[in-house]
């Protein structure tokens, strides 16, 4: 599978958007947005990417990841894809924002979570095709 991500900028308005779209896969991707985006709009806020109660108020599963190091919260929104449903509700594309231009950081910061996400669920997808091809791994235990 191969995932493309853009960036790309409004240079009147502050705004930047990045865009993950799916190159070569096709049975299954991205959930439908359109219940999350902005008004007026095609994209979704990144920063409520980063909002427990977004995700909670939109059913969307997620992760918490915490640093110990730091203390700090990572939240991995892997809700927003599923690689395991039907074709009809194949969705390829997944745009997100920045709409203010401040905290630039952070939003670097969930494109890396929403980049794990897609990992995890990638992950969870090659586990469901070792099941169905009956696959046997080996453990080797000597690298114990």
């Amino acid at each position: 599978m191969k995932v493309e991500k853009r960036y790309s900028t409004d240079q009147y308005n502050e705004k930047f958007y990045i865009s993950f779209t799916i190159k070569d896969y096709f049975d299954g991707g991205i959930i439908d947005c359109e219940n999350l985006v902005d008004k007026h709009t095609r994209y979704i806020n990144i920063n409520n990417i980063n909002d427990v109660k977004f995700l909670q108020d939109n059913n969307i599963d997620y992760i918490e990841e915490t640093y110990n190091s730091t203390n700090e919260t990572q939240i991995i929104p892997i809700g927003l894809f599923d690689f395991n449903g039907s074709p009809k509700h194949t969705y390829t594309q997944l745009l997100v924002y920045n709409c203010d231009g401040k905290d630039l950081y952070k939003s670097e910061q969930i494109i890396g979570n929403i980049e794990k996400a897609l990992r995890i669920k990638y992950r969870a997808l090659e586990f469901k095709n070792k099941c169905k091809a009956n696959n046997v791994d080996t453990i080797p235990f000597d690298k114990f």
